[in-house]
């Protein structure tokens, strides 16, 4: 461990306070996932800038989205068992993702949120990792992670990664125990980040047109002619690091609808209570995977974004739950 504690605070510009001891497996884990980061990394020998990369973050380069995935009790269970979160409950619509849109633009237009782009993001989430090993429990935790990111013109800022409240994936309302899932307010990883030190995509403010929200999602890997995936994939990665306006989720979803290749899924709750309606599409750069778009019915902003199986592998049944990611949510 004091190894991988060097590697750490070799690879990080900024100071990171860890409130608890990594278990065994999650030394692995981070490993694992650290070693993938160098391997993926860019020759940066002409420019000798020094990264840090969250575990969450690592396994955004990892996945290409930017997750950090837990699945707490340290063992697979068995096949039969729940290895993931319940899918969301939709009821059926007749309505087409244009109907959508438009009423979420009327939300989003009525007045009220801010008026420019925040640097910060603040976001609940829960992304799937499953390692192989003998033994097998029964039933599985499913341990979410709050991630509040401020940062700052001058490129300072500060993560803080927290535990969020545990839930057992087959449905269960037994408590989960300490034993098995951290205790909620469970400080995971605090990085601060000094003056010139975070590196995010975009730095200055985007405003709040259609083409300058464009560009801003271009520069979040979406490219010129997109599909609705691509808007998805680049919105998520932009609400990594920043708190968008209406404008810039209103623009953003007409590219969606634009897009051609996006359904209305269905109404239903989030997993932070809310009414949403949810728009899915399939992958275009992995076509075994399917996102959800949830849509506030309240605000009309995207508050969610949700990845399926769209086919079965050797582990997760068609429309298995792999990740999940919230905004807009103090916590849940």
């Amino acid at each position: 461990m004091d190894e991988l504690d060097s590697r750490i605070r070799a690879a990080r510009p900024g100071s990171v306070t860890r409130s608890t001891p990594l278990s065994a497996r999650a030394e692995v884990d981070l490993a694992r996932l650290l070693s993938a980061h160098e391997a993926l990394k860019p020759d940066t020998s002409a420019r000798p800038t020094r990264r840090w990369m969250s575990l969450s973050s690592a396994a955004a380069v990892v996945a290409a989205v930017m997750v950090v995935l837990v699945v707490w009790g340290g063992v697979v269970p068995p096949s039969d068992a729940a290895q993931t979160p319940p899918p969301l409950e939709l009821s059926s619509s007749s309505e087409d993702v244009e109907v959508v849109v438009s009423r979420a633009s009327n939300l989003l237009g009525a007045g009220g949120g801010r008026s420019t782009a925040e640097r910060r993001s603040d976001s609940t989430g829960w992304y799937l990792q499953i390692d192989y090993v003998t033994d097998s429990p029964t039933r599985v935790a499913i341990s979410p992670e709050v991630t509040k990111l401020v940062w700052h013109a001058d490129l300072s800022g500060r993560r803080i990664i927290t535990a969020g409240v545990p839930y057992w994936a087959d449905g269960s309302v037994l408590p989960v125990d300490s034993g098995t899932a951290p205790e909620p307010g469970t400080v995971l990883f605090d990085t601060v980040y000094r003056q010139g030190e975070f590196e995010p995509l975009v730095s200055d403010t985007p405003g709040n047109s259609s083409e300058e929200t464009e560009l801003l999602l271009r520069a979040h890997g979406m490219p010129l002619e997109p599909s609705a995936s691509d808007v998805i994939q680049a919105l998520s990665l932009a609400l990594g690091h920043w708190t968008l306006t209406n404008s810039q989720h209103e623009h953003a979803l007409a590219m969606i609808a634009s897009a051609g290749d996006a359904s209305v899924a269905g109404r239903g709750i989030d997993r932070a209570g809310r009414t949403v309606v949810a728009l899915t599409t399939d992958s275009t750069s992995n076509p075994n995977f399917r996102y959800l778009a949830l849509i506030s019915e309240e605000t009309g902003r995207i508050v969610g974004v949700e990845t399926l199986r769209r086919v079965p592998s050797d582990d997760l049944p068609a429309g298995a739950v792999t990740s999940y990611t919230l905004w807009d949510v103090e916590s849940i």
